[in-house]
């Protein structure tokens, strides 16, 4: 009798001890059953700090472990506020030196792109390896992601050469809608009467200041050539892909995180390393030859921009992507972003005046207030 009783014990200090190696090297959340039947949800070993001396044991831990998850609901919106207040605050900030590059070299949006991905690459090529081999997302999540990052990117460059600038960022702006459409499609994520109100709300708020902007400007300027048809045609359609592809790849990194943990820096490394031998090949004639013309030019202002505005957006992209992981849904997500190319077009406006914002634009912006309160407030379930 005493021998089952201790291969038992020593299953139970083997699977223990599993638990343990497993959390010391980075591996987020990990399910698994105990000799006795049981099975326990082990988190990362970051949340058992500061306990006390004599409860620094393999049994202590694991069932501190095991009992954490039940709170984790409850940190989850604080985690995600400071995620989304971030991912606005440097976002927006973002856009001053990149709207300063565009000022000095207005056909240099791709360049810009390919300068953001060789910085990400570069931060983190001492420890690339590592981030390869010890992956904590599976290969089919970083092919959804490297795959929809790949199509919002050329999307959206190929519709901003077609469509004037603020027709797109008005165009985008429509993206909670989409956002609305793929819940309901892939997920059958229902929305209350109220929540889709606010959204049709933020939506009109958003397209009524965009549209306004865009008349000021087009008055103020010389008048310009038509718009060809197919050019419309196609980059509208372009708008509403890239709008698509930014929706599915936030909720691909969502399920990403949800399930192997919050991976940020392994999941931006990945996905740049793999979008620049795919994006930018076939468009190099708009990134070779600006590379030359900004060597020739030797124009520190412009560079001293390029360096800020890379900087800013690798953080950007950062928050961002906590942001999308921690948020409770899609829509929330959408929501955010939605905000941040408002305020973003707010701060290219005063970059830019005179003249003042139309009196559409902060009629615009007190509907997209309105409306986001309005949807924050009737957040909770659907019945």
């Amino acid at each position: 009798m005493s021998k089952p009783h201790h291969l038992n014990k020593w299953q139970a200090a083997k699977v223990k001890m599993e638990a343990v190696y497993k959390m010391k090297h980075r591996t987020h959340v990990l399910h698994m059953g105990l000799p006795d039947g049981h099975n326990i949800t082990v988190h990362s070993q970051e949340h058992l700090d500061a306990v006390e001396e004599e409860d620094r044991t393999v049994n202590r831990m694991l069932q501190r472990a095991a009992t954490k998850h039940r709170t984790d609901d409850e940190k989850e919106s604080p985690r995600f506020l400071s995620a989304a207040v971030a991912s606005v605050c440097v976002g927006v900030a973002s856009v001053v030196p990149y709207n300063m590059v565009l000022k000095g070299d207005p056909g240099s949006p791709l360049f810009v792109s390919f300068a953001l991905h060789i910085a990400i690459i570069l931060k983190s090529l001492p420890h690339a390896a590592k981030l390869i081999r010890e992956r904590s997302i599976p290969l089919k999540y970083h092919a959804a992601i490297i795959f929809l990052g790949c199509m919002f990117t050329t999307l959206k460059s190929d519709a901003y050469v077609r469509l004037p600038a603020s027709l797109c960022m008005m165009l985008s702006n429509l993206r909670m809608i989409v956002g609305v459409g793929v819940q309901y499609i892939l997920f059958k994520k229902k929305y209350s009467i109220s929540q889709l109100c606010g959204v049709a709300t933020v939506t009109v708020g958003i397209v009524w200041a965009s549209q306004a902007m865009q008349s000021a400007n087009a008055s103020a300027s010389q008048p310009s050539t038509s718009l060809a048809a197919s050019d419309f045609t196609v980059g509208l359609m372009e708008v509403f892909g890239s709008s698509l592809s930014l929706a599915l790849l936030s909720s691909a990194v969502k399920m990403a995180f949800e399930k192997y943990g919050e991976s940020v820096e392994e999941q931006i490394f990945i996905q740049h390393l793999c979008s620049l031998p795919l994006v930018f090949p076939s468009q190099w004639d708009k990134v070779g030859p600006r590379m030359l013309d900004w060597f020739e030019r030797r124009d520190l202002w412009l560079i001293f921009n390029l360096c800020a505005s890379v900087g800013s957006t690798f953080v950007a992209r950062n928050a961002a992507a906590a942001m999308a992981g921690r948020s409770p849904n899609l829509l929330m997500t959408q929501l955010v972003q939605t905000l941040e190319c408002f305020l973003q077009l707010l701060v290219v406006a005063f970059l830019r005046v005179p003249p003042w914002p139309p009196l559409g634009f902060w009629g615009g912006a007190i509907v997209l207030v309105l409306g986001t309160l309005h949807y924050l407030r009737s957040s909770a379930a659907p019945p």
